[in-house]
């Protein structure tokens, strides 16, 4: 609860040597992907992944690890890596929109405007915008708009782009 409150209070610092400590304690597959998100939002992207791998190893069956550790390789440009985690995220969740445009910028970057089109029209045919797509501002819900915004609009240009 302490390391809730230092993150809560933007003491990161503070945060990250408690779920360090509760780890050492219990290392358990919640405490190492509570501090893998804070590592995110923080932006250690390898770090995090690392503490998503170790949760996951723990559980394989935490869907949000998978989707966290999906965009941690999207980051460090380990697209592949990308792909896998976001398609292990979709199988326990089918309606997870967020993963499926994760799928679709990481096909983006691999050059596969085909699976990046389909996955695309996936993420936008549960969040009901189709093919009506008018601004970014139709995302709003998405954990893509709310935490990495200026990522997700270039990526979604190109996306866009696909139809063209």
């Amino acid at each position: 609860m302490r390391a809730l409150t230092y993150e809560s209070l933007g003491n990161y610092m503070n945060a990250i040597e408690d779920y360090s400590s509760i780890i050492l304690i219990k290392p358990n597959a919640e405490n190492f992907y509570n501090r893998g998100k804070l590592l995110m939002d923080l932006k250690f992207y390898q770090e995090a992944n690392n503490d998503f791998m170790t949760s996951l190893y723990l559980n394989k069956k935490n869907e949000y690890a998978y989707f966290y550790k999906g965009t941690s390789n999207l980051f460090l440009g380990k697209y592949l890596k990308a792909i896998s985690d976001f398609s292990q995220a979709v199988k326990f969740d089918v309606t997870d929109f967020d993963a499926y445009l994760g799928l679709a910028i990481a096909y983006n970057k691999v050059n596969d405007p085909n699976n990046a089109k389909l996955y695309f029209e996936k993420a936008n045919a549960i969040l009901e915008i189709g093919e009506d797509l008018k601004t970014i501002e139709q995302y709003t819900d998405t954990f893509w708009f709310q935490n990495q915004y200026y990522y997700f609009n270039n990526n979604i240009n190109k996306l866009v782009g696909l139809y063209n």
